[in-house]
């Protein structure tokens, strides 16, 4: 080689060259961008320009890969626009666009057939999903059917291999997606009905009242039929789990029900191990249960309280004497009353039986005239019922203004005043009727009318003037300014003539405070001092007077002692007078006369009047003093104190109601002690309203109370005529209530400790006895019913109790059937043992009224009791019982029986009817009386013989008596939920 050697210069392009347009060419597989062929020296220049510049071939196949990407964009977008991508794929050709160069058309229609492909097998995944969707219920539906079905149509009419391809693979993922899914639909199917033959056998098999041995075996044939559909045993239980629930849930609370999950069957397997999943679901439906019914308890013993208050407060009011202390001892405890509550009933009702007995006598003694001798309370109480009526429809005439006639008015008021003064004088009531007090107070205390006097003032106005004949009586009703208006109105009216109207007004006015002040003047004034002197003077001598003697005062005529009582008479009208100078003398006459009435009685025996405190005067104490000065007379002339002629006086003791006795012969005094007014009432009050009998037994308990003895419970009646009369004396009632309440209060809290625990209140009734399946209904009617008093054979209320246990504990069936125990023979209604009651079962048949034609079929069992029969034959058996219960508890110490309650009593009962033999439990018995109250709970559990021939505790029938220990409200409430 030439080292020398020159190169020659490249071909220059020719300046006159125009600008080479770029063509696509086509090749297999390869479509590129090349310039149009101008001439083969230019194409070489421009191949070795690009050969020669790498950056040059690059920016070229940038071009050509963008070229293709935006074709195969359009072809795509081309394709995502139709509508049917299935149906193209076997339709027309592929619509090439017009601008598309010839080298881009296979490049064009692969792209567009592939999203065209892509579309149409999604699409038809998708319907193939929601076909399935549609069909898959139907009755006879294969899915490989279906999806081989479904595989045809959609390859059907595809030639081009990718597009089968593509199709096929689509088709291959939503088969196994359907397949997966059918399968999942058969298991859930397969479990479903499965569950639904479950729940079907649950239902059947598990139904309410059935005894716990009766739910324990169709619960395991539930486990041995589950594993035959091959449902898994946990499924099973959980299916009972539910059956349990809803029984629970309809009885509102059914603990007992789900302990059927943990009693072992005859391999010793329990339910729940079965399900250890399901034990927590299965202590929380149980307990759910056991709040349900404990909330329903408590709100029915709440109910049962109330209800009970209810029946207590109307037996109070009407019926006292049937609240003993038995009954309320029944409901004192946790759920009904305290014993102080307790206590208070019992006294109510004794001080009410008391008073209605002292009514009823008082009613008698209004016709025999010695009303007065009763307690104001009760006197008020006759004359209500006695002249209320008359009181009414005698006002009702007073009051009828003009309408009525005058002369009906006047007999009206007649009438009304005839009704008051037998009150007072015949049957001798000391006190004014009630009713009519407060008509005349309201009537003429009233503010005056403008129009005059009402209709209600003028029947009040008859009154007073009919009563004016017996003062006395009248001023019960007509007392201080009621009085002195009506005294003014009838002294204007009847003394100087007024008209009524004026009478009225005057009336008024002359008792108005003004007026009374204008009055008051008259003291000083000389003629007024001269006319009170006057007045003074004459007021024991006058014609006048003579009324005062004559009886109005009690009495009957000038006492020997006249002068010692007008000198006081004087010296009242001298006084009042001056203190109220604005009555006139016929006011202040009256007015004394009510004074002397209510401070001085007459003494019928000495013929001498009685000073006695203001407003104590009155019959009864006229009666009083002249008894009892007839008494001392008699007891002195036979001692020998005092002659013959001798006569008794009182010299008072200053205003304090006392008196030195004074026995007087001639001039002759001999003080004989002294008496109090008080003393000589009571012993006039105990002569006339004790029966000697009655005064012995009084007396007696007032010996006991003041030697310290105890006195027992003192007959109610007798103790309120003790009060009433004075006989006993303030201190002496004082402690004969403290020592009655004492002795009250330690028998309703009850001396004896008597535990047997908190019940839970499950299982209350049977399901069966033996074969024979027990009425839930008709125990629980039957439990119920024997609470009521009186319902069927009188019982006391223990015995009503131990016959409401033994009805809930044995269950009721009204035909008879075999004993349980082996040997034990039949027993109808309540567990009465036919056997062993041989002897006396056609007498006590017949007594609780069965007919001797139908004896031997009721034995026999061809004919059943009716629910009433066996009822009562329930309560003739624990009448039977108890004195042998009663005998074993005295035996082991006396007074032990009287020291427990109604519910405990009745439990003793309940254990002595369930064994047969009340001497059986002489160490519980033993046991209650030292107080050792785990020893006796310990000696006072019963037995019986299960199934198993096992000896076996009956905790049903502890749970039932510690239940009916929680009180009768309580009680109540067990039998009414279980009941439901």
């Amino acid at each position: 080689m030439n080292d020398n050697q020159a190169l020659t210069g490249r071909p220059q392009a020719a300046p006159t060259l125009q600008a080479q347009k770029l063509t696509p060419v086509a090749r297999v597989q390869d479509h590129v961008a090349a310039p149009e062929a101008v001439n083969s020296d230019l194409t070489g220049l421009v191949q070795g320009l690009q050969a020669l510049n790498p950056e040059l071939q690059k920016y070229g196949n940038a071009q050509r890969q963008e070229e293709r990407t935006n074709r195969v964009n359009q072809a795509e977008a081309a394709a995502y626009k139709v509508e049917a991508p299935r149906d193209a794929l076997t339709g027309s050709e592929v619509p090439i666009p017009e601008d598309l160069p010839p080298a881009f058309n296979e490049m064009y229609g692969t792209a567009y057939k592939r999203i065209l492909t892509q579309r149409a097998a999604s699409q038809t995944a998708t319907d193939i999903i929601s076909e399935y969707a549609s069909t898959k219920d139907t009755e006879g539906f294969n899915a490989t059917a279906f999806l081989k079905d479904q595989r045809q149509k959609a390859l059907a009419g595809l030639t081009d291999p990718q597009q089968v391809e593509v199709m096929g693979k689509h088709l291959d993922e939503v088969s196994q997606r359907v397949q997966a899914a059918d399968n999942q639909r058969l298991l859930i199917q397969h479990q479903e009905n499965s569950k639904a033959t479950m729940g079907q056998l649950a239902l059947t098999n598990l139904v309410p009242g059935q005894s716990p041995e009766e739910m324990l075996d169709k619960a395991n044939y539930l486990v041995a039929q589950g594993a035959t559909i091959q449902v898994h045993p946990s499924a099973t239980v959980k299916t009972i789990v539910q059956r349990l629930t809803a029984l629970s849930r309809d009885k509102q609370g059914l603990p007992e029900l789900f302990d059927v999950l943990d009693q072992p069957n005859a391999e010793g397997v329990t339910l729940r191990s079965l399900a250890p999943d399901l034990s927590n679901e299965i202590d929380v439906a149980k307990e759910h249960a056991r709040n349900q019914r404990e909330r329903r308890i408590h709100e029915e013993t709440e109910g049962n309280r109330f209800g009970m208050r209810v029946v207590l407060d109307n037996d109070l009011d009407t019926a006292p004497a049937t609240i003993t202390v038995d009954r309320v001892k029944a409901m004192v405890g946790k759920n009904m009353l305290t014993a102080e509550q307790g206590a208070s009933y019992v006294n109510q009702a004794r001080d009410r039986v008391a008073k209605m007995a002292l009514g009823n006598e008082a009613t008698q003694a209004y016709d025999e005239g010695i009303l007065g001798r009763y307690e104001p309370e009760v006197q008020k109480k006759v004359l209500e019922a006695r002249l209320g009526p008359v009181i009414t429809a005698t006002w009702k005439t007073l009051m009828g203004g003009p309408e009525v006639p005058a002369a009906e008015r006047q007999a009206a008021g007649q009438q009304l005043a005839e009704a008051v003064l037998q009150a007072h004088s015949k049957a001798r009531a000391s006190i004014p009727v009630e009713a009519l007090t407060r008509l005349v107070g309201t009537a003429v205390t009233a503010m005056p009318d403008a129009n005059g006097p009402s209709s209600a003032f003028l029947a009040s106005a008859a009154l007073y003037k009919a009563l004016g004949g017996a003062p006395q009586y009248r001023d019960l009703y007509f007392k201080g300014d009621t009085a002195d208006i009506m005294r003014s109105y009838t002294t204007l009216q009847d003394s100087f003539g007024r008209d009524t109207k004026t009478a009225y007004e005057r009336a008024y006015i002359s008792n108005s405070p003004e007026e009374k002040e204008r009055m008051a003047k008259r003291v000083n004034d000389p003629a007024f001092l001269t006319e009170v002197e006057d007045t003074a003077r004459k007021s024991v001598t006058g014609a006048s007077w003579m009324r005062l003697w004559g009886g109005a005062a009690g009495f009957n005529g000038r006492p020997q002692n006249d002068t010692e009582v007008g000198t006081w008479v004087s010296a009242k009208v001298k006084e009042f007078w001056k203190a109220n100078p604005q009555y006139s003398r016929e006011e202040v006459i009256d007015r004394v006369e009510t004074m002397a009435r209510d401070n001085w009685v007459m003494d019928s025996v000495s013929r001498r009047a009685v000073r006695v405190p203001s407003s104590m005067g009155g019959d009864r104490a006229s009666e009083a003093f002249s008894d009892f000065t007839q008494a001392q007379l008699e007891a002195y002339r036979k001692k020998g104190s005092i002659t013959a002629d001798s006569t008794i006086r009182y010299a008072p003791i200053g205003d304090t109601g006392m008196y030195t006795i004074q026995a007087v012969d001639g001039s002759m005094e001999k003080s004989m002690g002294q008496v109090s007014i008080q003393e000589v009432l009571r012993r006039y009050d105990v002569k006339t309203n004790l029966q000697p009998e009655e005064a012995k037994k009084l007396r007696q308990v007032s010996l006991d109370l003041r030697a310290g003895k105890p006195i027992g419970e003192v007959d109610p009646v007798l103790l309120a005529k003790g009060r009433s009369s004075g006989f006993l004396s303030r201190t002496d009632i004082g402690r004969i209530d403290i020592q009655q309440n004492r002795t009250l209060m330690d028998s309703l809290k009850g001396t004896t400790q008597f535990d047997l625990g908190k019940p839970t209140n499950s299982n209350t009734f049977l399901a069966s006895r033996g074969s024979v399946k027990v009425d839930h209904k008709l125990t629980a009617s039957t439990a119920l019913g024997l609470l009521e008093p009186g319902n069927g054979i009188p019982l006391p209320d223990h015995l009503n109790l131990a016959a409401s246990l033994v009805a809930a504990r044995e269950g009721v069936v009204l035909g008879a059937y075999q004993d349980p125990a082996r040997g034990a023979g039949q027993n109808i209604g309540t567990g009465y043992n036919l056997k062993a009651n041989a002897a006396t079962v056609d007498a006590d048949l017949k007594a609780v009224g069965v007919p001797p034609e139908r004896l031997q079929d009721i034995k026999e069992g061809r004919a059943g009791l009716t629910p009433d029969q066996a009822k009562w034959l329930t309560q003739l058996s624990v009448k039977r019982f108890e004195p042998k219960v009663k005998a074993v508890a005295e035996a082991t110490q006396a007074g032990l029986w009287d020291k427990l309650t109604p519910p405990q009593k009745a439990v003793m009962v309940d254990v002595a009817y369930q064994t047969g033999d009340a001497s059986q439990y002489k160490k519980a018995w033993a046991s209650l009386a030292k107080g050792d109250t785990e020893s006796f709970r310990q000696e006072l559990k019963t037995f019986y013989t299960n199934q198993a021939g096992q000896r076996t505790e009956d905790t049903r029938a502890l749970d039932l008596r510690s239940s009916l220990l929680q009180g009768l409200p309580a009680w109540k409430a067990r039998l009414t939920v279980a009941s439901r």
